[in-house]
């Protein structure tokens, strides 16, 4: 099985335009480009997944049914290979979430991209308990792995909830491999020897992803190394300067993953 890493757009601002950031992307060796759909134009970025021979992985924030499907036809326009929801909100009751689920599920058929949908803070998927009920409620639910927000909303690395994290594995199709801590999802360094423990545990359960998807006899994972900028990013008091090189970190992970699996 094949694992594609896809370089996070987020965070490249440095006054370079979204060409400049997909030439950067293949020419550091990435498969393909992962990044907000919002604001750029779907023509531009089909027309630069095929000049620089990357793929596109859409990020999009349906709150609604009828979100989510301008969200995916534009997706589908941009020529995404996938999806990336960050889907609904936290405060909502199960009953409101079911209701949504229902609609989408039902929607995403229509379309010839899958959809993951986000672990995420401020979303549905949140917390380890209402992504279990959901999953158990609707077998067609695919998630985008990112535990390092559960670190955050459990404050720890989810030791006393194994049953919770291997149900979300079996059923994730996409990973953020960012590595969180108890106090927030994003450690400054995971080479810092200082957070060897929480990138012992992000590992543990990106192995046990990789393992599942190729027993399920998927041909590809996509990975997506995602640690961000400031806010996520810490940064020194009074002058707000990064105290990591948020680019370098990202290719360090993919460079770890891809030794580690020999991809």
């Amino acid at each position: 099985m094949d694992v594609r890493f896809c370089r996070a757009l987020w965070g490249m601002t440095e006054g370079i335009t979204l060409e400049d950031k997909f030439r950067i992307s293949a020419e550091t060796g990435f498969h393909g480009v992962e990044a907000d759909l919002g604001a750029p134009d779907a023509d531009e970025i089909r027309e630069l997944s095929a000049k620089y021979g990357i793929f596109f992985v859409a990020q999009i924030f349906p709150e609604s049914p009828e979100g989510f499907r301008t969200w995916m036809d534009k997706a589908v326009r941009a020529g995404a290979t996938l999806a990336v929801a960050h889907s609904g909100r936290d405060r909502w009751t199960f009953e409101q979430g079911s209701a949504f689920w229902r609609e989408v599920l039902a929607m995403e058929r229509d379309y010839p991209i899958p959809v993951a949908h986000e672990t995420h803070r401020q979303r549905m998927l949140f917390s380890p308990w209402d992504t279990a009920r959901y999953l158990e409620a609707f077998p067609d639910l695919k998630l985008n792995l990112d535990l390092s927000h559960w670190c955050v909303v459990c404050e720890s690395l989810l030791g006393d909830i194994p049953e919770w994290v291997e149900l979300a594995i079996s059923r994730s199709i996409h990973l953020h491999a960012r590595v969180g801590y108890e106090e927030g999802p994003q450690v400054p360094d995971p080479s810092a020897p200082e957070y060897r423990r929480h990138l012992d545990a992000h590992l543990g359960w990106w192995d046990r992803l990789l393992a599942t998807r190729r027993a399920d006899g998927a041909s590809c994972l996509t990975v997506t190394p995602e640690f961000g900028p400031p806010n996520y990013q810490h940064t020194l008091p009074h002058t707000n300067l990064p105290v990591s090189d948020r680019g370098r970190i990202n290719l360090w992970m993919r460079d770890l993953l891809r030794d580690r699996w020999g991809s």
